[in-house]
C-alpha cells in the first residue's frame, strides 16, 4: 500500500508538446508554471501523438496515454 502511495506522488500529467524520433516532450503545470520533461518513448507504456494526454514519471517514461484535449 505504501509504495502506491509513493508511486501516486511521482506520477505526473501532462501534454505532450512534440515528438523527435524515441523522445517526447511533455508539457505541464506545477505551482503556477508551466515546465517541460522530456521522457524515452522506447520505455513508455504506450505511443502518444502531439496533443495527447498522458501520465508520467518526470524525465523517465509515459505511463498512460489519453485522448487529445
Amino acid at each position: 500500500m505504501k509504495i502506491k502511495n509513493a508511486l501516486a506522488f511521482l506520477i505526473l500529467f501532462g501534454l505532450v508538446d512534440q515528438i523527435n524520433g524515441n523522445i517526447a516532450m511533455i508539457e505541464y503545470e506545477s505551482k503556477g508554471r508551466i515546465l517541460y520533461s522530456e521522457v524515452d518513448l522506447n520505455l513508455s507504456a504506450c505511443q502518444p501523438k502531439e496533443g495527447d494526454r498522458v501520465s508520467f514519471l518526470k524525465d523517465y517514461k509515459i505511463v498512460t496515454c489519453g485522448e487529445k484535449q
